[in-house]
């Protein structure tokens, strides 16, 4: 370990080089985000109306959005990456996307790893993704 980056080497020389991962937080996750795949598959294949939404509110520690027809919101906590959901609560509306929809409820609850890369947040689940969200 030098200057805080895991260094392996071999003959003396640097081969493979890790910088610590930083923490996602309120300023990395503030916006809208929508869906954009669902378990592998684009969000356009469950969704032909609405694509789901989500937002973080840092400072009540919710997340609130659309599920492709009903509003949703639910309890969270950050810590690590990891983002631990509490069951959602949401309007009930008839809808035509409902299978969708509730694909999507039932995905967004538990304990969730996240990771952004390039402008990307990854939800993901035992090394799966589950879902895929953009600004």
């Amino acid at each position: 370990i030098m200057n805080g980056d895991l260094i392996f080497s071999q003959d003396n020389k640097p081969v493979l080089v890790f910088e610590k991962a930083k923490p996602l937080g309120a300023l990395d996750l503030t916006g809208v985000w929508k869906l954009t795949s669902l378990q592998g598959a684009s969000s356009n294949i469950d969704f032909k109306n609405n694509v789901p939404t989500m937002e973080f509110n840092f400072v009540d520690k919710k997340i609130t959005g659309n599920a492709g027809c009903n509003r949703y919101n639910a309890p969270f906590t950050l810590e690590n990456n990891v983002l631990d959901v509490k069951p959602l609560a949401t309007t009930r509306m008839t809808c035509e996307d409902i299978k969708g929809e509730t694909k999507f409820v039932n995905l967004l609850s538990g304990r969730i790893d996240v990771d952004l890369e390039n402008g990307v947040l990854y939800l993901r689940k035992d090394n799966k993704t589950l879902m895929t969200f953009s600004r």
